[in-house]
């Protein structure tokens, strides 16, 4: 996951970002998301159904940050700007 952000973050800085490189961020997040998430339905101890709730939230979260950039806003990554500076 840090090495798909420090792709985009790089992307955007030297002006090489496209639409179909954004849709393939986007879409290959949720899939590797999913698929780190969805192991953990194969073990006896945790419940498959809270799980699942997880994954779908996810989902959700990565659809939320599209439907910002689709409205005109811009994807925020401040929080990784204040983390490095201390």
């Amino acid at each position: 996951m840090a090495l798909n952000a420090i792709d985009g973050m790089l992307a955007r800085e030297y002006n090489q970002k496209s639409n179909l490189g954004a849709y393939l961020n986007e879409i290959c997040d949720v899939i590797s998301n999913c698929a780190l998430l969805l192991i953990f339905t194969q073990l006896h101890e945790i419940n498959s159904n809270l799980v699942i709730f997880v994954v779908l939230l996810s989902i959700l979260t990565e659809y939320s940050g599209i439907l910002g950039v689709m409205i005109g806003a811009s994807r925020r990554y401040n929080w990784l700007y204040k983390t490095r500076s201390r």
